[in-house]
């Protein structure tokens, strides 16, 4: 893929598409590119993340069960672990490849040195998290809410 496919690919995908593309521009040349064969490990669950991995190609299984069916399967232009974008977490999920893919992986540091060198379009990425954030705290609390109806 070419720097510009792969721009392409960033613009269409959140929160990477709050960037400019001088912004996408660094990531894309920045970071580095990984190919995965079928049944290939992109993530083991539990395993420390460094970063998230957006989908260039191919389709990645997310939680494979045992009979090998996925729970999700994340295709081109998927964001796999964003919140690892901006915060040193573990992977919540396992992942493999389920044909030939090739993903780009987006290490934290370079995600910090590009809203560090072009902060104005940092505070775009805060408001998209900061909204993320309210949206999963109201999921919560009416799941919260749901369960004491019950008990």
């Amino acid at each position: 893929m070419s720097l510009i496919d792969d721009i392409g690919i960033m613009s269409l995908t959140p929160p990477l598409m709050l960037l400019d593309r001088e912004a996408l521009r660094l990531i894309a040349f920045s970071s580095d590119r990984r190919k995965l064969k079928p049944k290939e490990a992109l993530f083991r669950k539990g395993s420390a993340s460094y970063g998230g991995a957006l989908v260039l190609s191919g389709a990645v299984a997310l939680d494979p069960r045992e009979d090998g069916a996925p729970a999700r399967v994340a295709g081109r232009g998927a964001l796999i672990g964003e919140l690892a974008l901006i915060a040193a977490v573990d992977h919540s999920a396992q992942s493999l490849a389920q044909e030939e893919s090739e993903v780009m992986m987006i290490s934290r540091q370079l995600f910090r040195r590009v809203l560090d060198e072009f902060p104005d379009q940092a505070g775009a990425i805060h408001a998209y998290y900061a909204t993320e954030l309210r949206a999963l705290n109201g999921e919560t609390m009416a799941i919260a809410r749901r369960l004491a109806a019950i008990s």
